[in-house]
């Protein structure tokens, strides 16, 4: 036991020593090429050095991994304990045997004795201009006890008399048989799951659940060097799905259609829509499903419902992943669900939903045969990190975990080898999109891989590596993580003078007639890119009155000069004028 205290002492003291050496010294990054770390100098102390890993490390590109230096910032996100609700508390549910969906309603509770209940069939309105935002909803039948369902979604209506009860169900049977059953080894399907704007770093500090079982489990693949190619979340999901950022090329989905793979998609936000169908693409649409419960929201009985709150919209989306990826197992299938109502507070609950969902379509034997590209399509600036360069870096750097089958594995080991090896690679979604090619090539499906249109030189996952620059893999110049940007001393006569030089900037942009003039208030974050010979600076910079701007400026023979926008990073609402590009800028005056 005395031992035991003397060590938590030492360990005490060695995080107390490195918090105040963090919180007093400004540090100044270094690349070693011959390691495949990142050395932090402390500009009053050089012979004092912390070895920091780099998440990609070669000729091409440098990304520091900040999750193992900033510590203290995991610190403000302690997740939430979280109780799930006993769904078999609902007075209706859905149940299936050998491809047979039957809605019961239950009326033994004791609570209500004297239930009268209907459910009406949902579909897709083709008759209207814009089929994707309407729905069609049928008579509503009267049914007791239990009635045999015909389609996949239905709204069911209950009356006690003197309460009414509403829910709306899904459930997914199969609808046709696969031609290509006789392959062998069987085609392997794949699930994408993914989840708008979180960051590599934000995925560590908000979903401690799932992490550990995806870390835990040797055969999932983290790409650590995954990054967006562009700003917006629908480019991004574009590029994996039809290696283009436009809408030229035709969706992925299509190609698996071909050869008869039975193909889903879903999203959780029916207001903030990814794409928009005339006509429906996919053999299962699940957006009908969400503008019920959207139109016709959960009316419950409160006396049989024990949970707090109400089943999210990203539960909904994860029992529909769930049930097709468990109704298609032995079948190859094809399936994109995207999660966007996800917020902070509700980040506890999808944690705990997607461990909980893995560890069901494992038990299932789904991930058998099943790539899984559990992903996001880029990160957000949040937090303590909002303003500084590790924000930066979080914009730039989505999570993503990949699932190997163990017999691909076996069968593909050399395949399998070079995947891993891309760990520490910078990837994006082209070379996502080139993947999903390759499982079918590699699976006997005659097919012959389209070059990405955007990306010519993005090759698949299974490829041998090759160092790759944000230019290879055309990131967008503002979206590229590959100059190594890192930390340099708030204090040093160049950044102020930078600092300054950005104000100035801002102040010739913005009317003076409506707008109020800018004061440099202070420096909140200064980087260097190791790129350019540390003659690139990320800056941003807090003014008064009150707003924060971010700039990359160069600094060549003592002259600056701006490398892109400015970027407003705070918010505000500007009445005052019209014009988009000063709206941007401008502090209304008066206030």
């Amino acid at each position: 036991m005395p031992l035991r205290i003397h060590k938590n002492k030492i360990v005490f003291e060695i995080f107390l020593v490195a918090s105040i050496s963090l919180m007093c010294f400004t540090p100044l990054f270094f690349y070693n090429r011959t390691t495949t770390t990142i050395s932090l100098i402390h500009i009053e102390d050089a012979k004092h050095h912390v070895p920091i890993p780099a998440l990609v490390s070669n000729n091409k590109c440098l990304i520091p991994d900040f999750s193992q230096m900033y510590f203290q910032q995991f610190m403000y996100s302690i997740p939430k304990k979280y109780t799930p609700c006993n769904r078999k508390n609902y007075l209706t549910f859905v149940t299936k045997s050998e491809n047979t969906a039957t809605l019961h309603v239950k009326q033994q509770n004791g609570f209500y004795p004297e239930v009268s209940c209907c459910y009406s069939n949902i579909s897709r309105n083709f008759d209207r201009v814009n089929p994707d935002d309407t729905i069609k909803i049928s008579k509503c039948r009267k049914f007791t006890k239990n009635v045999t369902l015909a389609t996949d979604f239905v709204l069911v209506k209950c009356d006690t008399g003197s309460v009414q009860y509403k829910q709306v169900h899904a459930a997914i049977t199969a609808k046709k048989t696969t031609k290509n059953s006789d392959i062998w080894p069987p085609p392997f399907s794949v699930l994408i799951l993914g989840i708008d704007k979180i960051s590599r770093l934000s995925f560590i500090r908000n979903f401690p659940k799932t992490r550990h079982y995806l870390t835990s489990n040797n055969k999932w693949v983290s790409l650590n060097g995954y990054a967006k190619v562009s700003d917006d979340t629908f480019t991004n999901i574009l590029a994996l799905l039809s290696g283009c950022k436009t809408m030229e090329c035709d969706l992925i989905w299509s190609e698996f259609e071909k050869y008869n793979y039975t193909t889903a998609f879903g999203e959780d936000d029916v207001w903030s829509k990814t794409f928009t169908f005339h006509k429906q693409l996919t053999d299962y649409y699940f957006r009908p499903y969400f503008i019920a419960n959207e139109k016709y929201p959960t009316v419950e009985l409160n006396k049989m419902f024990p949970c707090p709150d109400r089943e999210t919209p990203f539960e909904r989306l994860l029992d529909l992943a769930k049930d097709f990826s468990v109704t298609f197992k032995n079948h190859p299938s094809f399936a994109l669900f995207w999660i966007k109502t996800a917020t902070v507070g509700t980040f506890p609950k999808l944690d705990y939903s997607i461990r909980a969902l893995f560890r069901h379509l494992n038990r299932k034997g789904v991930f058998a045969n099943t790539f899984v590209f559990f992903l996001s399509d880029q990160g957000r600036r949040e937090g303590k990190n909002e303003f500084t360069n590790v924000g930066w870096l979080e914009e730039k750097l989505p999570f993503v975990y990949v699932l190997v089958p163990k017999k691909f594995q076996e069968i593909y080991s050399e395949e399998f080898r070079f995947l891993k090896l891309k760990q520490n690679e910078l990837t994006t979604p082209f070379d996502l999109y080139m993947t999903l090619q390759d499982i079918m090539v590699l699976t006997q499906v005659n097919l012959d891989p389209k070059p990405s249109q955007s990306c010519p030189t993005c090759e698949s996952l299974f490829m041998d590596v090759t160092e790759k620059s944000c230019l290879d893999s055309e990131i967008e110049n503002r979206s590229c993580p590959c100059d190594g940007f890192v930390l340099t001393n708030l204090d040093d006569l160049v950044v102020r003078n930078a600092s300054l030089f950005i104000v100035n900037k801002v102040n010739e942009f913005v009317d003076q007639r409506m707008c109020r003039s800018y004061e440099l208030r202070k420096v909140l974050s200064s980087s260097a890119s190791w790129s350019s010979g540390y003659k690139k600076l990320l800056i941003s910079v807090q003014t008064y009155p009150y707003s924060v701007f971010e700039a990359f400026v160069t600094y060549v023979d003592k002259v600056f000069e701006l490398d892109g926008e400015i970027k407003r990073l705070d918010f505000a609402i500007v009445r005052c004028v019209s014009d988009s590009f000063l709206k941007k800028y401008c502090v209304c005056k008066g206030k």
